[in-house]
């Protein structure tokens, strides 16, 4: 459980990559640290947006042009 997910807020989209709670550095150094322990974290769940959203992490050798997320949870 968390409050603040990582990436960027959907519904804000004045900037092209939208609206970021985390600096670059912090977000990089969180997202390792899911990375580096997937094959222990199951799920995480966070509420700050209060949207029904969902973030797929990918580990960096995943290649999203050949096996997009829709093949992967049809």
């Amino acid at each position: 459980m968390g409050h603040i997910p990582p990436g960027s807020f959907e519904r804000y989209q004045q900037k092209k990559e939208g609206f970021h709670w985390y600096q670059d550095r912090y977000n990089e150094r969180f997202v390792k640290l899911i990375q580096d322990n997937a094959d222990v974290i199951e799920a995480q769940f966070f509420a700050h947006h209060h949207t029904d959203s969902f973030r797929y992490l990918v580990l960096t050798a995943f290649n999203l042009q050949k096996q997009p997320p829709y093949h992967i949870f049809p």
